[in-house]
């Protein structure tokens, strides 16, 4: 009869958006950290021509873990899985434009 009150962050949309922004945010700041000296879409083109933009954006959503447990730790677990749906589209991502 109990039910747990739930807080307005425990969202699998909360989640997912968390999880895309947060591999957004870090590919940018790596640009800025390694690349700053080059345009924007510069880097983005010479990263695509030597084919590393792929192993580039795995390592990006590598954030997402952080996040995944930090909403795990706040028992926010529907975000929990919203970020886990977040990462797997990454991925799929990343395997069909690494092989397709």
């Amino acid at each position: 009869m109990f039910t747990k009150k739930r807080n307005k962050w425990d969202h699998r949309q909360i989640g997912f958006l968390a999880g895309l922004i947060a591999p957004a945010i870090t590919f940018f700041i790596y640009y800025l950290s390694r690349y700053s000296q080059l345009a924007f879409s510069e880097f983005v083109n010479t990263t695509v021509i030597y084919g590393v933009i792929t192993n580039i954006i795995a390592l990006c959503a590598l954030p997402n873990l952080l996040i995944f447990f930090f909403f795990l730790n706040r028992e926010f677990y529907d975000s929990a899985r919203g970020i886990i749906f977040a990462t797997f589209f990454i991925t799929v991502l990343v395997v069909v434009y690494k092989f397709f």
